[in-house]
């Protein structure tokens, strides 16, 4: 009996299935104070907040942010497996790199900026076995790496002297190594055909994506008073050009590879916007909250047919139930002067509630943050750690186990700036 290789690629792979799309923040401080900083944005990273926010630089400055990240997944499969199984993973990266200038032109302020932005995160690693059609254990592996950064370019100036407008513009290419991500998955188990007979078979996918792209951060800074700030940011939607690699490998029932299929695919990336209001009680104590909002919706993945599926849950877009998330941040900061050695400590906490986007309505993470550092001269050194957690999330992404997860992660931030 000849069967296609193609069945057991529908089978055992479904590309959007097991895929993650995890933002990233940028910079210590920010982070430090639980993201709250689309009204605050007074350092080289507002280019990713609130690019208006860099009017309030004083001096040419350049600098350099570094993360760690570790999480804990305690992944469930109640349907074949009845098991729970749990993964630990890490990586680290360059978070943001920036070298910034302001400078005053026709009496107005004005500053520009270069960045490097590490805006998205993919990591996976899942093995675990189950029982389906026949007493074996049948296997079921997920491996995924990669990563979306940005090169952006960044302006700003006074509208008039309360009022700041700033734009970013980013180009998400593989100028400083690869954009994109990379994806295995393999499976041994049994398959039932129609007819009514049941085969062994033993497969894998091998997937490679190249990401480019162009968008802008849009933003605004109002000083509404000398204590109360106001800021609004929207990124702007855009679509990305996809080259996709595969291979497909199968063991059993016959040994075959497939050569390397190159197609040329679109990704549309959603709009996101959001509003942040500061509030300075003195010199020493900040507190900041934003509202923000991504509408995941809209990222849908057009493959080389012509066809239209939600990035988030893998189905045809008009079925897809994805709904937008919004996101609530609250942070504070508090400095400590010493005016003996001339240098400044600085406190800072945050809170947030931070959807994912799934299919339905989207799963719920929650966090808390704490920062600090040392400032004094020309430097300033900031470090943060965020906590974040999510129960009982991610059941669209293998819905034939009935999979559900616990997620812990905790990311480390490290920070130095240097002023000129």
């Amino acid at each position: 009996m000849f069967i296609s290789s193609h069945l057991y690629a529908d089978h055992i792979f479904d590309k959007l299935e097991s895929l993650t799309f995890n933002p990233v923040g940028s910079g210590a401080r920010a982070i430090g104070m639980g993201g709250a900083f689309i009204g605050l944005a007074d350092d080289a990273t507002a280019a990713s907040w609130n690019p208006a926010g860099l009017i309030q630089l004083k001096s040419p400055e350049i600098s350099i942010v570094g993360d760690f990240s570790q999480w804990i997944e305690n992944n469930s499969f109640l349907k074949y497996s009845h098991q729970t199984e749990t993964y630990r993973m890490s990586e680290q990266h360059i978070n943001y790199f920036s070298l910034t200038v302001p400078f005053e032109f026709l009496y107005r302020n004005f500053a520009i900026s270069m960045n490097y932005q590490h805006l998205f995160a993919f990591q996976r690693n899942w093995d675990f076995s189950y029982q389906q059609l026949s007493p074996n254990d049948s296997i079921y592996r997920v491996n995924q790496k990669g990563q979306l950064s940005a090169i952006g370019f960044a302006v700003c100036f006074q509208l008039i002297p309360e009022l700041a407008f700033g734009l970013t513009l980013n180009f998400w290419e593989d100028w400083l190594g690869q954009n994109g991500w990379e994806q295995s998955v393999y499976e041994k188990g049994s398959l039932y055909l129609k007819e009514g007979t049941i085969i062994p078979y033993e497969a894998s996918i091998y997937s490679k994506y190249n990401f480019q792209g162009m968008n802008i951060n849009l933003g605004l800074l109002w000083d509404i008073t000398d204590n109360f700030n106001l800021g609004v940011v929207v990124k702007t939607p855009f679509s990305a050009d996809l080259d996709h690699t595969t291979i497909f490998h199968s063991i059993e029932p016959t040994l075959h590879q497939s050569p390397p299929l190159n197609t040329s695919e679109k990704l549309d990336m959603p709009m996101s916007y959001g509003i942040g209001v500061t509030y300075r009680f003195s010199d020493q104590l900040t507190i900041a909250t934003d509202f923000y909002t991504t509408n995941w919706q809209d990222l849908i993945l057009t493959n080389a047919n012509g066809d239209r599926f939600s990035f988030i849950n893998g189905k045809k877009e008009e079925l897809s139930n994805v709904k937008p998330t919004h996101h609530f941040r609250l942070g504070l900061e508090y400095l400590m002067f010493n005016k003996n050695l001339k240098n400044i400590i600085p406190i800072r906490g945050g809170i947030f509630y931070d959807p994912m986007p799934a299919d339905g309505h989207p799963d719920n993470y929650y966090g808390l943050s704490l920062g600090t550092g040392f400032a004094k001269g020309k430097y300033v050194f900031d470090i943060a750690c965020q906590y974040r957690y999510g129960n009982k999330v991610g059941q669209d992404k293998l819905e034939r186990f009935e999979f559900s997860q616990d997620v812990t992660e905790i990311r480390g931030y490290g920070s130095l700036i240097y002023y000129f």
